[in-house]
Order: C-alpha cells, then structure tokens, then sequence
C-alpha cells in the first residue's frame, strides 16, 4: 500500500464502455515521479469516510520495490496532462527560479495539438493567468521582441496580452 493526500483519481477507472470501482479485476495503472516502476492500484481506503476523495491509501497490485519518500507524485495512466513551468513532476518541483515564458506557451499548445486536443469554440486554447504570469511573460525576451515595432499596441497600452499563439489569455486571480 501507499499513502496519498488525494484519491481523486484513483478510485474508478472506465471497463467495458462502463465507470467501475477498481478492484483486482480492474486495476488501474499508475506511475511514480521517482524511480519505483509502475504498477496498479487494486483498492483504496479513505482516511476519513465521510471524504472519500480526501487522503487514504492505494492497495497496489505488486508490492513496493523499496521505500517510496513522502510527497513521491504518484499519477493515474488516465490522468490529464498537467504542464508545470520549469517542468516539475508535482507541485514540489516548483521553484522561484520558474519563470513563465512565451515558449513554455507554444510548447504547452503543441503539446495539445500532437495529442488532437481541439480548441474551444472561439478558436482558441484559453489559458488562465495570474499578474505575475503576465508580468512573467511581459519580461520575456521573446515576447519582448515579438511586440517590439509594436509600442502602442493594446497589449502593452493595457498590460493585457490578449489573443496570441493560438491562445486567448485570461488573467484570473481566483484560481491558480
């Protein structure tokens, strides 16, 4: 077994065209952000019943291979992508240091792109962005060159980035 702060995830996974519980019969493979190989997860107990998808504990399909460390990302093969500036396999891997720029943008939509995801039906990907993101990116020499003959654009009139590569941004202070 292991311990994680969230089952959300973890409990059900699609069998015959149907959303079933897992179990032995239907396991759900799962990786490690560290070096332990994959595996299944056959069952799941949550450390507080009355929040199912709160903290609790995988039972796995094959025992451990040594000690996995605290906070170790475990990821659902059915899980989406999720694309993290400085390219950090959980939260952990955040750094001050990461920095958004315009190429973490054109990587993250070819990245959707190569995998068929189809934009929303305005045209575009919509990427939610703190302040901070947009001033990370305005201090991004690619994005300063892009809009260098370019002063009095909207863009920098109105410090709102707008429509660019194949993107509608969207600053958001509510979510991260």
């Amino acid at each position: 077994t292991i311990a994680v702060s969230n089952l959300n995830g973890f409990t059900e996974q699609i069998a015959d065209a149907r959303i079933s519980p897992v179990s032995p019969a239907n396991p759900l493979a799962i990786s490690f952000s560290t070096a332990e190989p994959d595996n299944t997860v056959v069952g799941f107990t949550p450390a507080d019943p009355n929040q199912p998808f709160g903290p609790g504990t995988l039972s796995l399909g094959a025992a451990l291979t040594g000690a996995v460390p605290a906070r170790t990302g475990v990821v659902a093969r059915t899980a989406s992508d999720v694309y993290r500036v400085g390219g950090g396999a959980t939260v952990d891997g955040l750094a001050a240091a990461n920095i958004l720029t315009l190429q973490d943008v054109i990587n993250v939509v070819a990245r959707m792109r190569a995998n068929n995801v189809p934009p929303t039906a305005d045209g575009y990907y919509h990427v939610h962005v703190t302040p901070q993101g947009e001033a990370e990116l305005f201090a991004d020499n690619q994005f300063q060159r892009l809009f260098q003959s370019l002063p009095d654009s909207a863009t920098y009139r109105d410090l709102a980035i707008g429509q660019l590569v194949g993107c509608r941004f969207y600053r958001n202070t509510e979510n991260p």
